[in-house]
């Protein structure tokens, strides 16, 4: 899966877009001890991401494929314990999420494009990982 961090988005960027994906990095770190509202959080900064690129059509895509992975999220961690993998996993997500905004504030466009890419790359293993075969796997 080839993912790159949405065009323009490294390279231009305002003081308000930054604001917004800051509040949205402190509102997720502060989620990090329940599941749920860290996913909802986590999905937030993602959407985020898309919005400030400005592209409407990937912003469209995006926000589809964004439901059906926000309801395999739910159908998975509803009744379940979440594993200390999970959880390590969530955290360094956040960091990253962290990490990504100080490179677009600090300019470092083609850092944080190949620091977006690992972070969509690890999502996509973990997802595959998961062993659903098909959409309805991953729902159910």
């Amino acid at each position: 899966m080839t993912t790159v961090l949405p065009t323009g988005t490294g390279r231009k960027h305002t003081a308000a877009g930054l604001a917004r994906l800051r509040e949205v990095v402190a509102a997720e770190k502060a989620a990090l001890n329940d599941p749920m509202a860290r996913v909802e959080a986590q999905d937030a900064f993602h959407a985020l991401v898309v919005e400030l690129a400005g592209n409407q059509t990937l912003n469209l895509l995006s926000g589809m494929l964004r439901h059906i992975v926000d309801r395999a999220n739910a159908a998975h961690l509803a009744g379940a314990v979440e594993s200390e993998l999970q959880k390590s996993q969530s955290r360094k997500a956040h960091r990253t999420h962290a990490k990504l905004v100080d490179l677009i504030a600090a300019g470092k466009a083609d850092e944080a494009e190949k620091l977006w890419h690992r972070h969509i790359t690890a999502a996509d293993d973990a997802v595959n990982a998961a062993g659903a075969k098909t959409l309805l796997d991953l729902l159910d």
